[in-house]
Parts: structure tokens; C-alpha cells; sequence
């Protein structure tokens, strides 16, 4: 997931986009695919650019019992 600004995604639900009903459907969304891929596959990788973007969806993932979802820091190349 690359993101340009994490303060303003609607992924990020302290954004002025995420505390409306389509930040807060995207921001379930992510828990939803999270759920399903934890029950299908033995460990997942998601990169992104974002590390406030992996630290809030680790903890949340971890509150919610997915632990087979890791991160990975990829800088974005313009």
C-alpha cells in the first residue's frame, strides 16, 4: 500500500477523511481482508511506504488475532 500521506489517508482513521462512513468502510475493509488471508495462508507480506500506516495495522491486526500479516517498509521511487 503506498501511500503519499498517511495524515491524510482515509486509511488512517485520526485523518479528516477517515472518520467519514467511506474512511471508516476502507478501514474495515483492511481488518476484513486481513481476517480472510490469516485463515487462508500460512504467513502474508503487505508493503507499503508508510511506517505510521504498518504500526497502526500491526497493533490492530494483533488486537483482532492475525498474526500471520508482517510489513514491509518499501520506499517509494518517483
Amino acid at each position: 500500500m503506498m501511500l503519499q500521506n498517511w495524515g491524510s489517508s482515509l486509511r488512517n482513521p485520526d485523518s479528516s477523511s477517515g472518520t467519514k462512513p467511506w474512511g471508516v468502510a476502507e478501514q474495515n475493509n483492511m481488518l476484513t481482508q486481513a481476517m480472510k488471508y490469516n485463515a487462508a495462508f500460512d504467513g502474508v507480506f503487505y508493503h507499503t511506504n508508510s511506517v505510521e500506516f504498518a504500526n497502526y495495522y500491526s497493533n490492530m491486526f494483533n488486537n483482532a488475532g492475525i498474526t500471520k500479516i508482517k510489513f514491509v517498509i518499501t520506499p517509494a521511487i518517483k
